[in-house]
């Protein structure tokens, strides 16, 4: 909304702008993952389907988290399972799966404060997009649900989903993961 209009303040739409490189310049694509506690979680109410975030979240977190992320450890299924049965915890897929990794509580409050604690890949993907890459082409991200076992078919799946998805949108080309997590 203010993002054009020469305010420069990042709660109103800072606009990322490629400065570096060049269109001509070939880029291998680039898939950002998170790790422990490095993803947006929301719940999602299972009879509406209403999302709503709930980590990071740094106002009114502790009653959130109670409510939403209490979970249990199902050791038949290898699952942590929430205790609220009426939600489930999803990962947002926005932006090429960018937005769950790049400011980790996007709360206009927080930008105002420049809380740079939750700016957990926003750096490190606003330098990309300088040095010209571009999001859905060569760079990705894939957060997931950083309270389930990391070897779990959820996660696991989900990662190949991406990376075939990274792979596809560059034509082919490999695709390095820049990972905070060393046992992905």
């Amino acid at each position: 909304m203010f993002g054009h209009c020469g305010i420069g303040l990042p709660c109103f739409g800072r606009q990322r702008r490629r400065r570096y490189g060049s269109d001509e310049e070939v880029r291998e694509p680039v898939l950002l993952v998170s790790g422990i506690g490095g993803s947006i979680l929301n719940s999602k109410r299972k009879d509406k389907g209403s999302q709503m975030r709930v980590w990071v979240r740094i106002l009114f977190s502790n009653y959130e988290f109670k409510k939403c992320l209490w979970s249990i450890y199902n050791p038949e299924t290898g699952y942590t399972e929430t205790l609220n049965l009426d939600i489930e915890i999803v990962v947002p897929e926005d932006d090429y799966g960018l937005h769950a990794v790049d400011i980790l509580d996007p709360a206009w409050r927080v930008k105002l404060l420049l809380v740079t604690d939750v700016y957990h890949f926003h750096d490190m993907i606003d330098m990309l997009i300088d040095c010209g890459y571009k999001k859905g082409s060569t760079l990705f991200g894939y957060g997931y649900d950083f309270h389930q076992s990391n070897r779990i078919d959820q996660a696991m799946n989900g990662l190949k989903m991406k990376l075939q998805t990274a792979y596809k949108a560059s034509g082919g080309k490999k695709v390095p993961l820049a990972a905070s997590m060393i046992d992905f």
